[in-house]
């Protein structure tokens, strides 16, 4: 089996645990404004909370990433 492509239990969950919020984030929510399924009111609302869960998320990565990632190799 291709190493690149096998994954362990325990990378697969650094995995699922390390995502990063990003992109998609801002991408699904213009979506959704565009579409009218929330008030137009509640538009800058909704892109402060999207802006602060992805800057937490990418904060809380850089943070954890490293220790998930030495967890689940087993070096020290």
């Amino acid at each position: 089996m291709d190493r690149l492509l096998y994954f362990t239990p325990s990378l697969t969950f650094c995995s699922a645990i390390a995502l990063i919020r990003g992109i998609g984030t801002f991408y699904y929510l213009a979506y959704a404004l565009n579409k009218g399924v929330f008030d137009p009111t509640e538009a800058s609302d909704l892109w402060i909370i999207c802006s602060i869960v992805v800057i937490g998320s990418i904060f809380i990565h850089g943070v954890t990433a490293p220790l998930l990632m030495k967890l689940s190799t087993g070096t020290k």
